[in-house]
């Protein structure tokens, strides 16, 4: 919001103008959500491809089973990686 949102408050039903210390906190505030909610987007990739990998079990029993990543599970966790993308 741009400062100037930050006009008034409400103290017991009355309307109270806010003191520049207060405007100054708001607006920090939400600059620091801000930058809190930029910081997310570069690795909510992450996030992303965990809810989707095959469960860390399956993928060892492959493993065990086959020695190496089987082409079907290369081929899930390819999928996931290319539907969630590492922002560069």
């Amino acid at each position: 919001m741009p400062r100037s949102d930050y006009t008034h408050k409400m103290v017991d039903g009355v309307r109270v103008e806010l003191s520049e210390g207060e405007i100054d906190q708001l607006v920090d505030n939400e600059a620091q959500e801000a930058k809190r909610a930029e910081d997310y987007a570069k690795i909510k990739y992450k996030d992303d491809r965990r809810a989707e990998y095959p469960v860390v079990g399956d993928q060892l029993d492959d493993l065990y089973r086959k020695g190496a990543f089987s082409n079907d599970m290369a081929a899930q966790i390819k999928a996931i990686k290319d539907k969630h993308p590492k922002p560069e």
